[in-house]
C-alpha cells in the first residue's frame, strides 16, 4: 500500500486503488487484442485458401525423387517459385495484421512516454543533485578514512624515531621493546539518508568505460559469441559489397541453384 500522506508540501496525495489499470476483464464481450489479431489473421489465410495451397505443395515435396534430372529440376525449380510464392503471401498476411499491434504498441509507448516526460524532467536535475551530494559526502568519508590511516603512519614513525634514539643513547632495554601496533581511530562510515516513506540514499560505485584500442583486448572478449555474431554479420555484408579479401576471414565461393 503506498501512503496517502503526501511527501512534499502541497504535493497531491498518492491516488487510491481504484485508480490503478485493470487487466482484461475475462466477462468482457470481446477477447483480447493479440487474440483478435491472431484470428483475424486465421480467418484471411483461411479465406484465400492458404491452407489447401500449402497442403498442395507439401504433397508435391514428398514425390520429388531422391535423384535428379535436366527435366526434374526445372521442375523443382518450379516447385522452389510457388513455395516462395505461398511463403510471402502469408507473410503479407501476417505483416498486414502485426501491422495493428505494432500501431497499438507504439501509439501505447507515446502515450505512456508522453505522460511520464514532465515528471521525469523536473526529476532529472534534482537526481543530479542528489548525485552530487552523495558523492560529496563519500569523498568527505574517504577523506576522514585517509586522514586517520596517515596519522597512524606518522605515529609509527614517531615511534620507530623515538627507538632509533634510545638506541643510540645506549637505552637497549627501551629500544628492544615490542614495537606497538597503531591501528588508525576508525573513520566515520558514508552515510546512509532515510526518507519518511522508507527510501535509503547511499553512494554506490558506478564504473564507466571507453575502448582505446580494440587491438589490445584479451581474447575472451574478442571471442565471445555475441562479439562474434556482431563481427559475422559485418563480415557477411563487407563480401555482398564485392569484398574478396579481408585479412583474418577465409572467403570462398560454391555454386547453388537460382530459381526465378
Amino acid at each position: 500500500m503506498c501512503p496517502s500522506d503526501s511527501m512534499f508540501e502541497g504535493a497531491p496525495a498518492w491516488p487510491g486503488e481504484e485508480t490503478a489499470v485493470r487487466a482484461h476483464d475475462p466477462k468482457d464481450n470481446n477477447p483480447p487484442l493479440e487474440e483478435q489479431i491472431l484470428m483475424g489473421f486465421t480467418d484471411e489465410v483461411t479465406r484465400l485458401g492458404y491452407h489447401a495451397r500449402i497442403s498442395e505443395l507439401l504433397a508435391s515435396t514428398a514425390r520429388v525423387p531422391t535423384e535428379l534430372n535436366d527435366e526434374l529440376a526445372g521442375k523443382v525449380g518450379d516447385l522452389c517459385k510457388q513455395v516462395r510464392a505461398i511463403e510471402q503471401a502469408v507473410d503479407g498476411v501476417r505483416m498486414k495484421h502485426n501491422r495493428q499491434l505494432l500501431d497499438a504498441q507504439r501509439s501505447l509507448k507515446g502515450k505512456s512516454d508522453g505522460m511520464l516526460a514532465p515528471l521525469l524532467q523536473a526529476l532529472a536535475p534534482i537526481r543530479q543533485r542528489l548525485d552530487r551530494f552523495v558523492a560529496d559526502q563519500a569523498r568527505k568519508a574517504e577523506e576522514a578514512r585517509r586522514a586517520a590511516a596517515e596519522a597512524a603512519r606518522k605515529a609509527q614513525e614517531e615511534e620507530q624515531r623515538r627507538r632509533d634514539e634510545a638506541a643510540a643513547a645506549g637505552r637497549t632495554e627501551e629500544a628492544h621493546a615490542p614495537m606497538p601496533v597503531i591501528e588508525p581511530a576508525p573513520a566515520p562510515p558514508a552515510p546512509i539518508m532515510r526518507g519518511d516513506l522508507g527510501s535509503t540514499v547511499s553512494a554506490r560505485s558506478v564504473w564507466h568505460h571507453e575502448i582505446e584500442s580494440v587491438r589490445q583486448l584479451p581474447d575472451r572478449l574478442l571471442k565471445h559469441p555475441r562479439v562474434l555474431e556482431a563481427l559475422d554479420k559485418v563480415v557477411a555484408a563487407e563480401i555482398r559489397s564485392g569484398a574478396r579479401d579481408i585479412k583474418g576471414v577465409r572467403i570462398w565461393e560454391e555454386k547453388a541453384a537460382a530459381v526465378r
